[in-house]
């Protein structure tokens, strides 16, 4: 049943762990205990308010096994919901992260907001993915299997196996709670394909289920503690990840992430994948390929020559995250056509946008956002900007603008991994209602024409974007400008902006944008500098990204 993965009996450390130190940061939302009728449970949530006397998922009580550690090398990664609010996948792969599993639901009561958008932009930025559901064993386990299943769609190439959260008994006895993780697994097996992967704590499976007919399949560990190696259910001999904290730090993620390894290297992480391992040149961009080191199989999906280019909002390179309930469109603006959503005074954004910039050559560029005259209404949109290996951050007054206005000019490096970015959390109480208009981005060489004020510039952290599929947008050039002064990431600019009105001062803040992406019939659907309507959705605009790979131990 196992196919390719890869088992081992694991090394026995014999030696008590000391007690568990959570990394720190904000704690993290607490969901409900097993059984509650509130089901919107996060993974770990059942095994935390499991106690008996004590929580004993972050306790090395004495135990018939000894810990088992790892047979050599661990590759790290994360496991998400809608808890962890908007991520920023480009940042999340660039920090080293080579797995992700994202939630489709908590049973049949919670399907996850953000699930969609996490696994596509998961799968997109060349992280391995996988799927988790946290399961009900008093809910009907064929109908979550197939939630699970119609949700993953299809499996790709480079994706991990589904797994079963089992952390809830719903009352149940073990025996009934067994019958109903075979039923979900005999389910999944059947529809998939493919074995299914186990998570749950050494003592909750103890204690609730006891069954050890499923020693065969891969297990995935909790057990909170960064030193020594896990404890796990006696019914396995070996464990194929191990969750040890849900305090973990990643970039892109804002607050606490549980934190995974998995035993073995990446080359055995990728034998667990669906597909294997893949060839660049095959013609297909999976498997951790991407614009960087393989750009025949992950075209970028528009490149910037040097007279500049304008991306719309609807095209290819533009990609919104989030919900995409909190997003709205209007058919104003360039092209006709704008998204727009309500700031927030959120610690996490809720919805973000990300334009992704891919140069043919490396130099100096200006870059202006296109807003409606009184469509914004937001006074601290503020958009984070990566170019070359530094970032900067420029906020804007919508509430002033009209029409095009400059965020400054950035030395850009040749390729990709750099982007614009702008988030909803702006720092501005969502009860205000003010809007964050989301349109298009105009880009193009310094020294260029236009008028308006652009806001002040901070330093600030910025995630990598990644690159994308095919494209074939024209270039946009415009006449001769003003030059602003340039934005290095540190104290504060102000450029010329606006061809059409005046622009004010933006405040420091952070905000937000619009959901939206696509692309026309010219493939990448780039502008040209018409204004012609281009109309559409894409669910996924990133394909790769290039970067360097770290193993992280919190």
């Amino acid at each position: 049943m196992r196919g390719s993965l890869r088992f081992a009996l694991g090394v026995l450390c014999v030696a008590a762990l000391p007690a568990v130190a959570q990394a720190g940061g904000p704690p993290r939302s607490e969901g409900p205990a097993p059984g509650d009728p509130e089901l919107d449970a996060q993974m770990g949530d059942g095994l935390r308010s499991y106690t008996e006397p004590f929580d004993r998922l972050q306790s090395d009580l004495p135990s018939p096994r000894a810990t088992v550690c790892a047979d050599g090398a661990t590759t790290f990664g994360i496991d998400v919901s809608h808890w962890q609010g908007a991520i920023d996948w480009p940042a999340v792969a660039a920090d080293g992260v080579e797995y992700a599993f994202v939630r489709v639901s908590d049973g049949l009561g919670t399907n996850d907001s953000y699930f969609a958008t996490n696994l596509a932009q998961s799968r997109a930025n060349g992280i391995h993915t996988g799927v988790y559901q946290f399961f009900r064993p008093s809910q009907d386990p064929v109908a979550q299997a197939d939630l699970l299943v119609d949700g993953i769609g299809t499996l790709e190439p480079g994706d991990l196996p589904p797994v079963i959260d089992v952390e809830a008994t719903g009352g149940l006895s073990p025996a009934q709670v067994t019958a109903a993780v075979q039923a979900w697994i005999d389910r999944v097996e059947s529809r998939l394909g493919v074995t299914p992967i186990i998570y749950s704590g050494k003592y909750f499976w103890q204690d609730n289920v006891q069954s050890t007919a499923f020693a065969s399949y891969p297990l995935w560990a909790a057990h909170y503690t960064t030193a020594g190696c896990p404890n796990i259910a006696d019914q396995w001999a070996d464990w194929t990840f191990w969750q040890y904290t849900d305090s973990g730090s990643v970039a892109g993620v804002t607050g606490n992430v549980d934190s995974n390894e998995f035993n073995g290297d990446l080359t055995a992480l990728v034998e667990l994948t669906v597909g294997g391992a893949g060839e660049c040149g095959d013609g297909t961009c999976n498997l951790g390929e991407n614009t960087s080191n393989c750009i025949e199989d992950c075209p970028p999906c528009a490149v910037i020559p040097p007279s500049g280019l304008t991306i719309d909002e609807q095209d290819a390179c533009f990609f919104a995250g989030g919900d995409p309930q909190y997003w709205r469109d209007e058919s104003v603006g360039y092209a006709d056509h704008h998204w727009w959503t309500y700031a927030t005074a959120s610690a996490n954004p809720a919805n973000y946008g990300v334009w992704d910039l891919h140069f043919e050559q490396a130099g100096d560029y200006e870059l202006s956002v296109y807003v409606e005259a009184g469509a914004g209404t937001s006074t601290q949109s503020s958009y984070q900007i990566s170019h070359g290996s530094s970032s900067s951050e420029v906020t804007v007054d919508q509430s002033g603008v009209s029409g095009w206005v400059s965020l400054g000019e950035y030395p850009f490096a040749a390729g990709g991994g750099q982007q614009v970015r702008i988030d909803d959390n702006s720092g501005e109480d969502w009860s205000l209602q003010l809007k964050i208009v989301v349109d298009a981005l105009r880009v193009e060489p310094a020294g260029g024409s236009s008028s308006g004020t652009a806001g002040t510039t901070a330093t600030t952290d910025s995630g990598d974007t990644s690159d994308t599929s095919d494209d074939s947008g024209s270039t946009v050039t415009s006449g001769p400008t003003d030059t602003g002064d340039t934005g290095t990431g540190s104290g504060s600019s102000e450029s010329s902006g606006d061809e059409s009105g005046g622009v004010s001062t933006g405040e420091t803040g952070e905000s937000g944008l619009p959901v939206g992406e696509g692309g026309d019939d010219k493939g990448c659907g780039c502008s040209s500098g018409d204004d012609s309507p281009r109309w559409g959705l894409a669910l996924l605009a990133l394909l790769g990204l290039g970067r360097t790979r770290r193993r992280r131990l919190d």
